[in-house]
């Protein structure tokens, strides 16, 4: 993400997780919530593996 602080060229990235990973997860987890997994940011309906890593 431009302006980010892990747009900078070193080793920090930004984590995407599917809400309905976490969904899925939550079933058998109910504590789990969005942010549970430290993750940046929380997408829904987005085909995440099909995407292409980007360096």
């Amino acid at each position: 993400m431009a302006g980010d602080a892990h747009a900078r060229n070193w080793h920090r990235q930004i984590s995407l997780l599917a809400i309905e990973s976490i969904n899925k997860m939550s079933k058998d987890n109910p504590e789990l919530k969005p942010g549970s997994f430290a993750e940046k940011i929380t997408t829904q309906g987005l085909d995440l593996p099909a995407l292409p890593a980007v360096k």
